[in-house]
């Protein structure tokens, strides 16, 4: 995948996660504390957060990306 490819890929993933996490779509996944199904759940605020963090992490990539080459 070439670099104008990739931050096409950050930039879709970044806006996909946000959507997802303010639309509600993130607070249907299952995800868990711990490593067995026992432990408690996320929260719904947690979901939601975490889909945040990703979509930020995304961002932050796309960033690192653009800035390559340029110093």
């Amino acid at each position: 995948m070439d670099k104008e490819a990739r931050l096409k890929f950050h930039e879709m993933q970044a806006n996909w996660w946000m959507h997802s996490a303010t639309n509600g779509h993130a607070a249907t996944r299952k995800m868990y504390h711990g490593i067995s199904s026992d432990d408690r759940p996320f929260t719904p605020e947690e979901l939601r957060d975490d889909a945040m963090k990703i979509s930020k992490r995304h961002m932050d990539l796309y960033l690192e990306l653009a800035e390559l080459g340029k110093e």
